[in-house]
Parts: C-alpha cells; sequence; structure tokens
C-alpha cells in the first residue's frame, strides 16, 4: 500500500483465508487523511512507526480489535474509538 499505509505487515491468519482489501483514502493537506478500507475478512496488520498520530476507528461492519502497548479495545459497527500515539510517546 502506499502512504498513509507504508510499513504496516498484513498477516492472514490462517492458510486458506482469502483477501480482498480495498483502500480509498483523501489526504488534507501533509498531516491529514480520511480512508476507508475493508480487507474482506479476518486480517492482521501490524505498525511499529514510532511517529506520533491519531486515528478514529469507526468500522462499518464486522469488529476490529486494536492494540497500543498494553491497551487493547474492541470496536464495531455500534462503536468506535480513537487510537493515538502522542508527541514523544515513540
Amino acid at each position: 500500500m502506499t502512504s498513509p499505509y507504508t510499513g504496516h505487515p498484513l498477516h492472514l491468519p490462517h492458510a486458506d483465508s482469502c483477501l480482498d482489501a480495498r483502500v480509498n483514502s483523501r489526504r488534507f493537506g501533509e498531516t491529514i487523511s480520511l480512508s476507508a478500507v475493508t480487507y474482506g475478512g479476518e486480517v492482521t496488520v501490524e505498525s511499529d512507526e514510532p511517529r506520533p498520530f491519531f486515528a478514529l476507528v469507526v468500522p462499518l461492519s464486522g469488529t476490529a480489535l486494536l492494540r497500543l502497548g498494553d491497551d487493547e479495545v474492541t470496536v464495531s459497527e455500534y462503536s468506535g474509538a480513537v487510537v493515538s500515539l502522542p508527541t514523544g510517546s515513540g
């Protein structure tokens, strides 16, 4: 994938898993983007980027398990979460 998703390894949980990924993204200046991402199935996305970021995660369907350090939250189409790594945390 291209920026803003560079450096994020994607893993399928099972050998017979299928992937139907789509990314639609719109950048607003240098630091803000609005994206809709779908994988079409279960995936694990990793990021070890130490740069500061904020992400509002609101699934339109299905669920997402988000982990940042020791913190973990599950979000679905009924809930969302703001994930952040402030300046100086990396």
